[in-house]
């Protein structure tokens, strides 16, 4: 029936418009980020229900300590105002945090 289609089809469009940015994504690790002022403190929050966004989690941990090991980028955190200490501290954080959520969910 052409009528229950096009109302299907207005339904669907609706939930896509109403649906936050991380929702849409079908890859386990969708950021969803906003911009705060200058002064602001930054953090990252990840919350999952499974161990799927892991792999992805320690990727980035691997290929950030690689990059801070041979000094890529660390002029940029340096021209405002970051420690190369505070790099190796945020970078060993986001190990143990994922170290945590491997045993957490018993992942190997």
């Amino acid at each position: 029936d052409a009528h229950a289609q096009g109302s299907a089809a207005r339904h669907a469009a609706m939930r896509a418009v109403h649906q936050p940015p991380w929702a849409a994504s079908s890859d386990p690790l969708a950021l969803s980020t906003s911009t705060a002022p200058p002064w602001a403190t930054r953090s990252m929050t990840a919350c999952a229900a499974s161990s799927r966004p892991l792999p992805r989690f320690r990727q980035v941990a691997q290929r950030c300590a690689a990059m801070a090991a041979s000094s890529a980028y660390l002029h940029w955190y340096r021209r405002f105002g970051m420690e190369d200490a505070e790099l190796w501290e945020a970078l060993e954080k986001l190990e143990q945090h994922t170290a945590a959520a491997e045993e957490f969910f018993f992942v190997s």
